[in-house]
């Protein structure tokens, strides 16, 4: 699909935001209560920037959003965490910025928005390798060993799970028991990864879309999409846990044949066309021909992914033994820590990959 041109002088940027308003108002008038008319209203505008977003390009996009946040047009390179991985008190001190409160307070959320534990630890040690995975494309990525490890997941994540578990038990919200009869139910088990892949995949378009768009992490525009997140998931979530319990809001008739709740479709939606964009603005991106992913990274992770496969096979096809399929977790996780903690093995690579991403940024900043 070719990119359509933006006309920045012209009557476009106004055209763009009345028409996002517009769907906005038609949700508040179309829908009842005021929350969820907002939300539906959000939802609706913001996919119909994302499909316009997509008739631009990555070329058109930027200028879109530099007509009306001209500093983004200025450009601004994104902190380098991976600069001395010596481990030395003074390496870890530099590595500490506002952004270790803004992981934990994001941590926080997502205990807000799951209510359990089990689930968010998950999520933690997932997007944890999706950091190392990619880490050769994005300089937030790139991290040392002990920031992934200690920093960020026993430092950083769990302290904001514990803020946020004792934020639910202080307002009295309950909790979602998402692992409930999941050794006996293959179709559970299934329907458990879609919340995961949710998250996930949504908060690396976070990264890969500011990054592609020039958008840098405290700008209002990043801040503002993940406060969109935020609320639709807080209303996203619970909706999908009743629906894997068998349950729907306030119907209990139809308890026996649930349907998916539509705001989890909208939100599937809202995050397929996200990743679209993110792969569409790759293609056009200065780093599309960056350097490859390391041999290590990928055979590991597909080593993990792989154990999981066969742990689930086990459990659900062969029935087996639950021994056999808790030895397959294990090695799983064994090879996992591999993962994240075989990096100092690549490190003698991370100036070259820092180069690489380095030179990206330049090119990116002179083409604006």
């Amino acid at each position: 699909m070719d990119a359509l041109p933006f006309d920045t002088e012209g009557s476009a940027p106004i055209a763009v935001v009345v028409g996002l308003g517009l769907l906005v108002v038609f949700g508040l008038i179309q829908i009842p209560m005021l929350h969820r008319a907002l939300t539906w209203g959000t939802c609706w505008a913001y996919a119909a920037l994302l499909v316009y977003l997509a008739t631009l390009g990555l070329a058109g996009s930027r200028e879109f959003f530099f007509k009306y946040a001209p500093e983004l047009a200025v450009g601004k390179e994104d902190q380098q965490y991976a600069s001395n991985c010596d481990g030395s008190l003074a390496s870890i001190v530099g590595t500490l910025d506002v952004f270790v409160l803004a992981h934990s307070l994001g941590y926080w959320g997502k205990m807000l928005i799951m209510r359990s534990f089990p689930m968010v630890w998950i999520i933690s040690l997932g997007f944890e390798h999706i950091e190392v995975l990619f880490q050769h494309m994005l300089p937030n990525f790139l991290e040392c060993w002990w920031d992934h490890i200690v920093l960020d997941v026993l430092l950083c994540n769990f302290g904001g799970m514990v803020l946020g578990w004792a934020t639910l038990k202080a307002l009295k919200f309950d909790t979602f028991h998402w692992f409930r009869g999941v050794a006996g139910s293959p179709k559970r088990a299934v329907l458990l990864l879609v919340p995961v892949v949710m998250c996930m995949v949504c908060e690396t378009c976070l990264f890969f879309l500011k990054f592609y768009l020039q958008h840098p992490p405290s700008h209002w525009l990043v801040l503002v999409r993940m406060l969109f997140w935020f609320n639709l998931s807080m209303r996203c979530y619970p909706l999908y846990f009743h629906y894997l319990e068998g349950q729907t809001w306030a119907r209990p008739e139809y308890v026996r044949a649930p349907r998916l709740p539509n705001l989890v479709v909208m939100s599937c939606l809202l995050i397929g066309l996200e990743l679209y964009l993110c792969m569409a603005f790759h293609a056009e991106s200065e780093i599309a021909g960056g350097p490859p992913m390391p041999t290590f990274l990928s055979a590991t992770f597909a080593c993990a992914v792989a154990l999981c496969a066969l742990a689930a096979v086990a459990q659900y096809v062969l029935k087996l033994r639950p021994v056999a399929t808790l030895l397959l977790l294990a090695a799983a996780a064994v090879i996992s820590l591999a993962h994240l903690a075989g990096i100092p093995k690549l490190e003698w690579k991370q100036r070259e990959v820092a180069a690489a991403v380095d030179a990206a940024l330049r090119a990116l900043n002179l083409t604006v």
